[in-house]
């Protein structure tokens, strides 16, 4: 699904407008995950929120990704380059999921009632839809 031009171009405004998610439930190797499509952004900006709230070593990690992630994205802003819309959709290689749940075949939420930040590579997916499997 690397090549799929309409997930690329969803990814794509997940990436590029602020806030924006969409709900989706993929197949990656007959596993069902569903969720809610966001940014890049805004899957770190919650990995690192998860991690600083969470015990032990848990936030001096996230404190660590979060300045590393600041000074890539300065290094990034340094650069002048410019790109067509089609090659920047063409880069995405991961999808990332909010609120994600793993669903076993006879249709149980796993890990139960709670969803997690999920991340994938986009080429393992094998098929999709755009509606999110609700937990009751």
């Amino acid at each position: 699904m690397a090549n799929d031009v309409f997930l690329q171009s969803l990814i794509h405004l997940t990436n590029t407008i602020s806030g924006f998610q969409a709900g989706i439930t993929i197949n990656v190797n007959g596993t069902i995950i569903s969720g809610l499509i966001i940014g890049k952004d805004e899957y770190q900006e919650k990995l690192i929120q998860s991690l600083k709230e969470s015990k032990g070593i848990a936030p001096v990690l996230g404190q660590g990704i979060e300045e590393s992630l600041a000074e890539v994205k300065k290094a990034k802003a340094e650069e002048d380059i410019e790109e067509d819309i089609e090659e920047k959709i063409e880069e995405y290689e991961f999808i990332n999921l909010i609120d994600a749940h793993f669903f076993s075949p006879d249709g149980n939420a796993l890990p139960g009632r709670e969803g997690f930040l999920w991340r994938g590579k986009i080429e393992s997916i094998d098929g999709f839809t755009l509606s999110q499997i609700t937990v009751n």
